[in-house]
């Protein structure tokens, strides 16, 4: 089929050949892992609490077979494959914690975690239709190349937000609470995009104190001066895109951008992205950048499959200097 075909040469032989041998001889633990999933899918719709728990517990045991694959070729492949493998660890024992306390609004999110971290890793490192698994909807994928200015093309293209305008629905925000962490007099993440009704923490991590503040017309908040080991927290109801400051440190800098749906992913730093579980219909794809460029592309997909783009942006805005809470520089030291 074209979209399969599209998908090999776009996602790079490099992934196959790095990946290939390894992820087929560990078929029969992701077959197990998979076969678990789908037990606890099963055991969900039919309220089966006992059943629920012995597929969670393989969940968890599969889970640490993973740690098998050993591919040793492109740092950059591994890296991103190890960080894909260590997510479905931490999200195999959140998902067993949850189920021994029967808290039955955190175990289908987690269990809509796990799924999405298995489709991105599928989708970029396998090459069967099969693979695709446990993907419910279409997947919108691609790779984004990213311009300066003068023209010249950036290696690294990552924290570009690539999201979905017009999703038909009601999208609440998920139970856990995304964190923007102060450490290292650095914001961690530096791009933090969250569903409209989220409350994000904003966790001071640093050995100093810090000041949160944002003047952004959706949101201007300030979190006010606090020690480390603290956290405060901000809700974000309107959509747009928050410019996050610190008013003690000017170097410090992020963004968190509030959507209106959870159809949105951040590009890693080869620039691709994955989108999973759209549904069938008509949208307006668009990408923001920090450092600004305009695309908008309609995207139209349905019965299932996956859907690859090949997108650039133009860079057209520089990085300034911006004011403290107050509208005035920064000292130049504290």
């Amino acid at each position: 089929m074209y979209w399969v075909a599209k998908y090999t040469v776009g996602f790079s032989l490099v992934a196959s050949a790095v990946f290939g041998e390894e992820l087929q001889q560990a078929s029969p633990s992701m077959h197990h892992l998979s076969q678990a999933l789908v037990g606890i899918e099963n055991s969900l719709a039919d309220g089966e609490r006992a059943v629920l728990t012995e597929h969670v517990r393989a969940l968890r045991a599969q889970s640490g077979n993973l740690d098998e694959l050993e591919p040793q070729k492109n740092e950059e492949l591994v890296r991103i494959f190890d960080q894909y493998r260590a997510d479905i660890g931490h999200l195999a024992a959140e998902l067993e914690i949850a189920t021994a306390e029967d808290n039955r609004a955190e175990i289908p999110r987690i269990v809509e975690k796990i799924r999405h971290t298995c489709v991105y890793c599928h989708v970029k490192f396998a090459t069967d239709k099969e693979s695709l698994y446990p993907n419910t909807g279409n997947i919108v994928t691609g790779q984004v190349r990213v311009f300066k200015e003068e023209g010249v093309e950036r290696l690294d293209r990552s924290n570009l937000l690539v999201f979905l305008d017009r999703v038909p629905g009601f999208f609440p925000p998920s139970g856990a609470l995304p964190a923007l962490s102060q450490r290292g007099q650095r914001f961690a993440p530096r791009v933090l995009p969250v569903v409209k009704g989220t409350k994000v923490e904003f966790p001071n991590d640093d050995r100093v104190f810090h000041n949160v503040f944002s003047l952004s017309r959706p949101r201007p908040f300030d979190l006010d001066a606090y020690p480390p080991g603290e956290t405060r927290s901000m809700r974000f109801d309107e959509t747009g895109w928050i410019k996050v400051y610190c008013n003690i440190h000017a170097e410090m800098n992020a963004h968190i951008l509030v959507l209106d749906n959870p159809f949105f992913s951040l590009t890693d730093q080869a620039g691709l992205f994955v989108i999973p579980g759209v549904p069938d219909g008509r949208y307006p794809l668009r990408i923001w950048h920090e450092l600004g460029g305009e695309v908008r592309r309609s995207v139209e997909v349905e019965g299932g499959g996956l859907h690859y783009l090949d997108l650039e942006i133009w860079e057209d805005r520089k990085i300034l200097r911006h004011k403290n809470k107050f509208g005035k520089s920064y000292p130049e030291k504290y």
